[in-house]
């Protein structure tokens, strides 16, 4: 009984036209070579998934660090968004209490809190010629139905 490849259905030892045996070509050095690529992609794949555990490790030590290291008067962001002031932090509890409005204290995990907030220059007022500009910028309104009226 012979046996058969199982990509072309052709016996593993046919005699070529000059009468000498030839295989499927299942043996033959494409198969190492394929096997070659199939570890050198799961190589690389294995490297990728490490070397993103690295950095996301490293990332997560910083945050720690900051989160750690806030004092009263810190103006920080909070995961969800929220912008505030720290007012007391109780490292063993794991809280904080941010204050985000005048009169408006919260008490918040400590690990809610993802940036600390750099003061910010304060914006410079509009005068006239922003205001020109600006309006000069703005797309043309449709007048024709108010003269209709």
């Amino acid at each position: 009984m012979d046996t058969y490849c199982i990509y072309d259905s052709t016996p593993f030892s046919t005699l070529n036209p000059r009468g000498e045996r030839r295989g499927c070509g299942c043996e033959s050095e494409t198969m190492d070579f394929n096997l070659l690529i199939m570890i050198a992609m799961m190589a690389l794949l294995a490297w990728m998934m490490f070397s993103a555990q690295k950095r996301q490790r490293k990332q997560m030590e910083e945050l720690r660090a900051m989160q750690q290291s806030l004092v009263p008067g810190t103006q920080v962001m909070t995961g969800s968004g929220i912008y505030g002031t720290v007012v007391s932090t109780d490292l063993e509890n794991n809280k904080l209490q941010l204050q985000i409005a005048d009169g408006v204290v919260i008490t918040l995990a400590l690990n809610a809190i993802m940036a600390v907030v750099e003061e910010e220059a304060p914006a410079a007022p509009l005068t006239e010629d922003a205001y020109e500009a600006t309006a000069s910028e703005a797309p043309a309104s449709d007048t024709s139905s108010d003269t209709a009226k």
